[in-house]
């Protein structure tokens, strides 16, 4: 009787670690920090406008909706995992251009197009 005990009270934990291991979402959960903090670094250097920054925000908050959803049912299937990934994958993308390409669209582009224009060493051009 305490080994038929014993052997449900292990099954049991078993399938508890299994069901946690299908909802866990760790690397999911590690690259929405790193991102989250990658965006705090491109805010406190500059490199990023309030208007982008709310944009890249947005993102990730409609990633972090998206992993709830693919946890609601108890698991995350393989292929909610890689609609998670590319989701990040995407967004990776688009912090990383908002913070190089943004401030040097805005900075360079028209000084090489339109020098004239373009107010000596500080880079502020009449456009903006």
């Amino acid at each position: 009787m305490k080994k038929i005990v014993f052997i449900a009270v292990i099954l049991f934990f078993a399938s508890a670690l299994a069901i946690n291991a299908q909802r866990a979402t760790p690397r999911v959960t590690g690259r929405q920090a790193t991102q989250q903090a990658r965006i705090s670094n491109g805010v406190q250097n500059g490199q990023l406008t309030m208007h982008e920054t709310m944009r890249l925000e947005r993102q990730q908050r409609c990633i972090e909706i998206e992993k709830r959803m693919a946890k609601a049912d108890g698991t995350v299937t393989p292929g909610e995992r890689r609609f998670l990934r590319r989701e990040q994958n995407h967004a990776s993308r688009d912090i990383r251009r908002q913070k190089m390409v943004g401030n040097n669209l805005e900075k360079n582009c028209y000084r090489q197009y339109f020098p004239d224009q373009c107010r000596g060493m500080s880079g502020m051009c009449l456009f903006f």
